[in-house]
């Protein structure tokens, strides 16, 4: 859905992100470009014109990993910066729609939770979405790296993301027994 109107304070300096799914054009999400406080300037950061609790970005871009490990991210510009292989759930939690995709495409790939370091609550979140991917059966092993404070993924080069989630998943051992000294790079 589109809206009727859109003013210039709503629309101006965004970035217009289109969505798709199985390469058909679910609708789009403006991220406002720029720094202002949101809250003194009642204007959200971003809108968005799609239900998005029922798909994942990134899903048409699955097809293009070459590995057999997934990163689950917050946005659409985290998943611009780990590229393919990696899936943003608009937010910060998954809605139940979007735990049925991804037990379904995920199968028995592992999964990595990629921690926004910038919101305190997203550690709660990322567990959340573990016990609801698991109590679906997610069939891949699930870890939880947190990024450093005040940063997200797409602060980290993919160089980096890449290799602290492969080296994560070959040294740590199932469903997160100990903690991987690996995940703590994204701390720095």
């Amino acid at each position: 859905h589109t809206p009727a109107r859109c003013d210039g304070a709503m629309s101006a300096n965004r970035l217009i992100i289109p969505v798709t799914l199985r390469g058909a054009f679910v609708g789009w999400q403006a991220r406002f470009l720029g720094e202002i406080d949101f809250k003194v300037m009642k204007v959200p950061k971003y809108l968005t014109y799609f239900s998005k609790s029922r798909t994942l970005y990134g899903l048409d871009q699955l097809k293009l990993a070459d590995n057999n490990t997934l990163a689950l991210v917050e946005g659409a510009t985290d998943c611009w910066r780990y590229g393919p292989g990696s899936l943003s759930r608009f937010g910060k939690k998954l809605s139940p729609r979007q735990a049925d995709i991804l037990v379904e495409v995920g199968k028995d790939k592992n999964l990595a939770i990629l921690v926004d370091g910038d919101d305190p609550e997203a550690v709660e979140s990322a567990l959340e979405d573990y016990r609801s991917l698991t109590s679906k059966r997610y069939q891949g092993r699930i870890e939880i790296l947190p990024i450093a404070k005040g940063k997200d993924p797409a602060d980290i080069s993919r160089k980096r993301l890449h290799a602290v989630v492969s080296s994560t998943f070959k040294k740590g051992t199932q469903d997160g027994e100990k903690e991987s000294n690996d995940a703590q790079q994204l701390q720095t």
